[in-house]
């Protein structure tokens, strides 16, 4: 008998199947093996990218991995020199760069994917790589049940990530194609926004709390700004340093940290120096509250994002924010109110200005998207997601 829960409402997937949205209740063990069907077999969960793979997706299938392995089989399925997750059964794949400095894709193996998906009973699937996509194909095949989550917009993706040329246009209209063809192949599909025509789960995410450190950021004098991830073409990385040369003409009241790596690394430094905008870089970390410490303000200045791990957990640290206001960043920050969102370069060093000469603004800023924070971790809300107790939203 399924246990009782608070149901909100009935929502219908891109392929026309029934799924009810749970809120409240967490499920228990006899309604785990009920939705992932009869008769054993692992939950399979898949990724192109895997830590150390500087990229918070990869840290997403990991960490909910190791969460969903307590309660139940769990196969990890992705590239070869991740770390295994503790109690989960790891089957890696070759590596295989294609055509990125930012991935190391790997190559799809495609009887090690056959194989793990005919021995799981549900295939949750994190990327629209070579692994995603071969995964959901041998998901449909042989009939086993499959959750797609869409962490990126993957046409924007490749508009903004690609240098400009005449292939990009190429890319944008392939990705456009396989993102629709995932969409109608996985049986549920679970986004940060429903799309016209399309009937998405849409998860919200909120910040996870961490305690506050004391220690304040300035650093002789300076403030220090800080970014933490991916440093690649769509993150624009770039446009931060250019409005902290704006805001900051003098060079002694702001100072840069960059946390991650990325292909855009060594020409973001290299623009900073040639500005003279004071900057500091730490490498690539998985768990950013150590490199943050001392930092005063968190900006991204990213120019797709869809729930934007990282500024999730710059809140939950308790960072005045500015963002721009681009994926689900505006649902869970209010403009003036948990955090500063602005849409051009243009309006970013006249934000920085504020936040830096008016410590009060920065103080309230902070403490009302403090408020908003939750104590279950991103991993907790990504692991209760899959197992299809996403949050029901209005439409």
């Amino acid at each position: 008998m399924a246990p009782a829960v608070n149901l909100r409402r009935t929502c219908v997937s891109g392929l026309g199947a029934r799924i009810t949205t749970v809120v409240g209740s967490t499920a228990t063990e006899q309604d785990r093996v009920t939705r992932h069907g009869q008769g054993g077999g692992a939950l399979l969960i898949v990724s192109d990218t895997l830590p150390p793979d500087p990229n918070g997706v990869a840290l997403i299938a990991l960490r909910t991995a190791e969460i969903l392995g307590s309660r139940t089989a769990v196969c990890l399925l992705g590239p070869r020199g991740a770390a295994p997750a503790a109690g989960v059964e790891y089957r890696g794949v070759s590596r295989l760069p294609i055509g990125t400095g930012d991935y190391d894709l790997p190559r799809p193996a495609f009887a090690a994917v056959a194989e793990a998906v005919r021995d799981s009973s549900r295939v949750i699937v994190h990327t629209l790589g070579p692994l995603g996509c071969a995964a959901l194909h041998y998901a449909r095949r042989h009939h086993r049940q499959s959750t797609l989550f869409l962490h990126n917009d993957l046409p924007l993706l490749m508009r903004h990530n690609l240098p400009a040329s005449p292939v990009t246009p190429a890319a944008e209209w392939l990705a456009r194609r396989v993102e629709r063809w995932a969409v109608r192949t996985a049986t549920r599909v679970v986004a940060p926004w429903n799309k016209p025509g399309e009937r998405f789960e849409v998860l919200r995410l909120a910040p996870p709390r961490y305690e506050p450190d004391e220690q304040t950021g300035h650093r002789n004098g300076a403030v220090v700004i800080a970014y933490h991830g991916r440093v690649s073409r769509e993150k624009a990385v770039d446009a931060t340093v250019r409005a902290m040369a704006i805001a900051d003409p003098r060079r002694e009241k702001l100072r840069l940290r960059i946390v991650g790596d990325g292909s855009q690394l060594a020409a973001t430094l290299g623009l900073a120096h040639s500005l003279g905008v004071p900057t500091e870089h730490v490498p690539w970390c998985a768990d950013p509250r150590g490199a943050l410490v001392g930092a005063e303000i968190y900006v991204t200045a990213s120019r797709t994002e869809t729930y934007s791990m990282t500024t999730l957990e710059a809140i939950g640290c308790g960072m005045p924010l500015i963002a721009r206001g681009v994926g689900q960043i505006p649902t869970y920050v209010t403009h003036n109110v948990t955090g500063l969102l602005f849409e051009s370069d243009e309006e970013l060093p006249a934000m920085l200005k504020l936040l830096v000469e008016d410590p009060t603004v920065r103080a309230r800023l902070a403490q009302a998207a403090r408020g908003t924070a939750t104590e279950r971790s991103l991993w907790e809300q990504f692991a209760d997601a899959s197992w299809g107790a996403v949050p029901a939203v209005a439409p």
